[in-house]
């Protein structure tokens, strides 16, 4: 009989605290739709999605006085995909794309192992390097708003067709 009444207890407590997080807690995650490629060239051959983003700016600077926008990473596009998926294929290991303003437009460094000082995605190069972007609700209560917005990306440099279609949300400092 009393461990009939511990387990309803400990489901009463249990149900309590789901009730409270989900009431009470805030969950905001980066979450992303599109993926970015390269077609093959000195950046290699690869398609993969985000799996974070980061509004941190990489200058050091205060957010207010950034040129940093928003700065897209990845472990590596095999990193976490089913292998079967990429046969065949190079991998450029970590990814970093950092998109900064520049004058009335934007422009984007993308870091791989290949080219660890970066590659310069900007008009010279790009057709398209559209940046759109709005606040979204803060990751936790009081805290600095996130990012969500839309990035598209059609360029070519080393020999490589880089382009992207990202919609995104929850970019946090």
């Amino acid at each position: 009989m009393r461990t009939n009444h511990c387990r309803m207890t400990l489901w009463i407590v249990l149900l309590g605290l789901l009730l409270v997080c989900a009431s009470g807690c805030e969950h905001h995650f980066f979450d992303v739709h599109g993926n970015i490629a390269s077609d093959g060239g000195e950046l290699l051959a690869w398609r993969t999605s985000p799996q974070g983003c980061s509004r941190d700016p990489a200058d050091g600077g205060s957010p207010e006085n950034t040129a940093t926008v928003a700065t897209f990473l990845w472990e590596g596009p095999t990193r976490k995909d089913r292998p079967e998926q990429h046969k065949g294929r190079s991998t450029p290991g970590p990814l970093r794309l950092e998109i900064a303003r520049s004058g009335t437009g934007f422009v984007g460094s993308l870091t791989a192992t290949s080219h660890p000082n970066g590659v310069t995605l900007d008009g010279s190069v790009c057709k398209d390097l559209t940046l759109e972007t709005h606040p979204g609700p803060p990751q936790f209560s009081g805290g600095k708003p996130t990012l969500a917005g839309t990035l598209v990306l059609d360029c070519m440099t080393h020999g490589s067709h880089v382009t992207a279609n990202l919609r995104f949300s929850g970019c946090t400092y």
